[in-house]
Order: structure tokens, then sequence, then C-alpha cells
């Protein structure tokens, strides 16, 4: 029985939208082979044909989020020892298509790994000092990871779990949130196994 609960989305999205209120291909090469009598192509076609070459270069280094896909990022058996326990395949989320869960084999309770896309990193990271931002939330910055990265945890939560936690980084033009649902976790056992993901997950952008 898949359990999966439509709310796990819906918390991560409300505390951000809360907090913000407001490869392969390389060897194009040019074969042509360099013979004695072979004519030499014209200046401009060189040129086209480096500025092609240097454009695909490009797109291969710079990733857009709109292509990540978040259930090739990081391995069951990652999800599995950053939760504590079995998990099943990843899945899609289906109310939210750009998110994936690595959900544990066992029905009950939900425990879950959940990783999304997020297009609200540089606003809420710009205004982690914002009245508005700290008043409802604990948020801090973490080295060691990406270029830049934070945590994000609700402040009237008092439980010590890492229930509703979030983990934010960024490499380049995509940003990252990562979530562990497991009541029994600390948040500070759920940020570091986060972490841990985080770096795994860059790895492979």
């Amino acid at each position: 029985m898949n359990t999966r609960p439509c709310t796990l989305a819906a918390i991560v999205v409300l505390g951000m939208s809360l907090s913000a209120c407001s490869g392969g291909g390389g060897s194009s090469g040019g074969g042509a082979p360099s013979g004695a009598g072979a004519a030499s192509p014209p200046a401009s076609h060189a040129l086209a044909s480096a500025a092609s070459t240097g454009a695909k270069a490009s797109q291969q280094v710079a990733v857009k989020a709109s292509d990540v896909d978040t259930c090739k990022l990081i391995t069951p058996a990652e999800a599995a020892k950053a939760l504590g326990e079995p998990v099943r395949a990843p899945e899609h989320d289906k109310d939210q298509p750009t998110a994936c869960d690595w959900q544990a084999t066992k029905d009950l309770p939900v425990e879950m790994v959940y990783v999304d896309v997020f297009g609200q990193f540089d606003q809420i990271y710009g205004s982690m000092d914002d009245k508005q931002m700290t008043d409802a939330f604990v948020l801090q910055k973490v080295s060691g990871v990406g270029d830049k990265a934070f945590t994000q945890s609700f402040k009237a939560d008092k439980s010590g779990s890492n229930v509703g936690d979030v983990f934010a980084v960024k490499k380049g033009d995509v940003a990252l949130s990562f979530t562990i649902l497991r009541p029994t976790m600390s948040k500070q056992q759920g940020f570091a196994a986060d972490k841990v993901l985080a770096q795994a997950a860059l790895g492979r952008l």
C-alpha cells in the first residue's frame, strides 16, 4: 500500500511560500584529415565551427533546473542510509512533478526522503535577516556544500523533530530542497543526513 501523503509537498511549499511572502558529446573535432594538397576551409567557416563547438560545450556545462530529474539525483541506497530504513524505488510526486520521494518500505508510520527543485532559493537566501522571516523560521546558512546553502525549520515547532525541516542548496543555476520525513529523527541528525544527500546529488548534476 502506497501511503505517500499529499501533504508533504504542501508542507515544503507552504514553508517556502510563507518565508518568501512575498556528457558526452565533446568531440566535434574538425573531422577533415590534414593530408598533402587538402584545401584549407575558409576562415569564416572555421570561426563558425569554433563558435558552434563553444556553444555546445557551454550548454553541456550549464544545467537548467527544468532539465533536472530529481529521481536520478540520489540512489535508493543513499536514501535508505539517510532515512535509516529500507526504501522503495523512487517515485515522482503526482502533486509536485518536479519532486521525487523515496518512501520507506513499511507502510506506517509514513517516512521518506523528499527532494525537489527549489525556485525560491535566491529570494529566501537574500532576505534571511528580515523580521518577517525570523519571526516565523529558524534559518541558518550552511557552508561546505554547493555554492550556497541554508536550513529552514519552523520556529513554533518545539518538538525537536525534523518534520517540516528543509535543507536548501544551490549550485550554478540549479537549487534543490531536501526533506527527510522521520518524526523520531532530531533536527541535527536530519540536517546532517540532508547535507550528505545534497553533496551526492550535486555531484550528479
